[in-house]
């Protein structure tokens, strides 16, 4: 068996003519939401000192700085772009337990940015993302690892698929031929930053340090890029990096079930299991909105006729206490007040200091934590965040609502005028409603034969006298 070979063909024989519809339309969205999430970041302090660096890393100008306008290399771009798609914590998911998080941003970050400087076509786009997807899920869905802490099994957070996302993505528009995309793999996986995973539980029950640099899956994306651009000049790497343990030890992995790295490969697409958020803050406090709204059935409550909110198998990001905008994004019960508070999720949940006021601070006071094995069971065997919400009002109602799968999740889709809202949501305070629907118009054409990246690029910044005047959420 040779997965690495295998996956190589895959990428150099695949064409935008292979993909079902679906597939296409998916990847569209997955672009689109990204794209959004950047422009997002963009508005916040955080995301401003990601676009400082990258201008500071000076060098060529061939890709274009998401939500500034501004011009470095594709391989700053990549990495700064990435970067800013995460500040929010608002951009896609996946459920495969052993994967992390936010598989779509090394990928398609990466793909925008070589394919600005190649003048590739959207079709190309289209045909890049896809494969980045594929090949980074599958390498996601085979790390097999498990870990005991506290006497409770869970499961060990690996990110290290995502160089070959970017690598694929990356060299594929680049033209790399099979020998070159075998070495760009070799190149990516051997690059991979060898530190310890993360666990999922290490947030259990106590508060939990978040700091303006988390995943730094931007320097996937980097990873990725320069992998490919050196195998593009003629530099080698392992050929077989995938076949045996050398990547699976150094990205912290504890085995690798390595058949499913090909099975059903270009029949069965991994695209179509990666979903997107409906409001800004970690996955973990997502299975807890989703009860809470299904409790609700779209009424609205006055706060102070909640007299507790019980949550029931959500054991992670408990903190009560935040100051800054990425410890919110981090507290489960800074996100269910927020989320049954209203207002449009999106950057102004927090570049407008709405999650420090006190009546958010006095409803998350009221959220109180269960333990349920059996939804911890469901996360190490199949990734899925589950819970049960029950609001008791003052004068004794009790209503209860269950997350079985999280909104926004394949299995309950954002609706495309939902995800369209949140585009907008996110563009519009740094691009302004015209060009952000124009940008919208540009990336839903994709598709489209002929259609280039040239009205895409051109409206990726703030356009003069749009430039908002918002401060970041810090």
């Amino acid at each position: 068996m040779q997965p690495t070979k295998t996956l190589a063909n895959y990428v150099e024989e695949s064409q935008f003519s292979d993909f079902p519809e679906e597939v296409v339309q998916k990847a569209t969205n997955c672009i689109l939401d990204a794209v959004g999430c950047a422009i997002g970041g963009a508005q916040t302090t955080v995301g401003k000192q990601y676009v400082v660096l990258a201008k500071e890393l000076d060098g060529k100008r061939e890709s274009t700085l998401i939500g500034d306008g501004n011009k470095v290399t594709m391989v700053n771009a990549s990495y700064a772009n990435t970067q800013l798609g995460n500040v929010l914590d608002f951009d896609d998911v996946v459920s495969h337990p052993y994967s992390g998080a936010h598989p779509g941003g090394a990928i398609i970050h990466s793909a925008l940015a070589v394919g600005e400087a190649a003048g590739v076509s959207g079709r190309e786009i289209l045909t890049a993302v896809v494969m980045g997807y594929e090949v980074s899920l599958r390498i996601a869905r085979a790390i097999h690892s498990t870990c005991e802490i506290g006497g409770v099994r869970d499961v060990l957070l690996n990110s290290g698929h995502k160089v070959f996302g970017a690598a694929v993505a990356a060299g594929a528009l680049m033209g790399l031929n099979r020998a070159k995309l075998l070495n760009a793999f070799g190149i990516a996986g051997s690059s991979v930053p060898g530190t310890a995973p993360g666990t999922s539980r290490q947030t259990r029950g106590r508060p939990h340090a978040v700091y303006s640099v988390k995943g730094n899956f931007g320097l996937y994306a980097m990873i990725g890029t320069l992998s490919a651009l050196q195998a593009r000049e003629g530099l080698t790497g392992s050929n077989d990096i995938l076949d045996g343990n050398v990547f699976w030890t150094k990205s912290g992995a504890l085995g690798c079930g390595y058949t499913e790295l090909t099975r059903n490969l270009g029949r069965e697409y991994e695209i179509m299991k990666v979903g997107f958020k409906p409001v800004p803050c970690c996955r973990w406090t997502h299975g807890a909105i989703t009860a809470v709204w299904n409790a609700l059935e779209g009424r609205s409550i006055v706060p102070n006729d909640i007299q507790e909110l019980m949550l029931i198998g959500t054991p992670r990001q408990q903190t009560y206490a935040w100051d800054s905008m990425l410890e919110a994004e981090f507290s489960t019960p800074c996100a269910v007040a927020m989320a049954i508070l209203g207002g449009e999720p999106g950057p102004d949940w927090y570049i407008t200091g709405r999650f420090q006021d006190q009546d958010v601070r006095e409803l998350a006071k009221k959220v109180k934590f269960f333990p349920d094995p059996e939804a911890d069971d469901v996360f190490v065997k199949y990734g899925l965040i589950q819970c049960t919400a029950k609001i008791k009002t003052k004068t004794g109602k009790l209503v209860t609502g269950q997350c079985v799968y999280m909104k926004g999740e394949p299995e309950n889709p954002l609706s495309d005028a939902e995800l369209e809202r949140k585009f907008l949501a996110n563009s519009v305070g740094i691009l302004g409603q015209k060009q952000a629907r124009q940008l919208m118009a540009s990336l839903r054409c994709l598709s489209k034969a002929g259609q280039d990246l040239h009205s895409v690029v051109a409206l990726l910044g703030p356009q003069e006298g749009l430039k908002s005047s918002k401060s970041g959420g810090l």
